[in-house]
């Protein structure tokens, strides 16, 4: 009798040792308890995607976003590196760029539209009215100078003097009309303008 009391005290306090080390995280000794996984160390561990950084916060590491730049021209959601923002644009080396379609005006009083590096005349109120409410921003003469004058706008068609080809002029370049049924959906009642060589490379 006092040999098989020991024994049963003994087999009576196994499974309270096996459930204890299950709640320490420890190997269980239950084959029949569920695996419990140990606590992720990151979110990448999870799944989870991290967290954006606070707005406000910097961000730094291979991960941080660097500043936009384009130094033809400005526009308000970009930031250009080594720059100066003034109240109408942005100075980069002594050079001022202004956003696409701005209209400014130098001591002679003449109203240009600027596209990138090029300017181009506003020869009337009939084609200023284009841009009606528009600010005029009123510029230096050296500043005035530092633009490519040309003929045409964006959204104007041209043809070289003597060519039969048709392009549309875009805010880079231009746009081949290859035929009369794509002209006349699109462009019908528009003037051509009839460019020299030398102008029409300025598209």
């Amino acid at each position: 009798m006092k040999i098989i009391l020991p024994i049963f005290l003994l087999l009576s306090f196994l499974p309270v040792q096996a459930e204890a080390s299950e709640i320490f995280g420890l190997i269980s000794t239950n084959p029949a308890a569920p695996t419990v996984n140990p606590p992720a160390a990151d979110s990448e561990q999870t799944g989870q995607p991290i967290p954006p950084v606070p707005s406000g916060q910097n961000q730094t590491g291979a991960t941080a976003l660097w500043p936009s730049a384009n130094l033809t021209t400005y526009e308000k959601n970009q930031i250009l590196k080594n720059t100066e923002k003034t109240d109408t644009g942005v100075k980069v080396l002594g050079a001022y760029y202004y956003p696409d379609g701005s209209l400014v005006r130098g001591p002679d009083k003449k109203i240009f539209v600027i596209f990138g590096r090029y300017k181009t005349l506003i020869h009337n109120l009939i084609a200023l009215q284009k841009y009606h409410g528009q600010e005029i921003i009123s510029i230096s003469a050296e500043e005035i100078s530092g633009f490519i004058p040309r003929q045409c706008r964006p959204g104007d068609l041209i043809r070289e003097k003597g060519g039969v080809k048709i392009f549309f002029v875009q805010k880079n370049g231009k746009e081949y009309v290859p035929n009369l049924t794509i002209l006349r959906q699109h462009y019908s009642g528009q003037k051509i303008h009839n460019l020299d060589k030398d102008e029409m490379g300025k598209y």
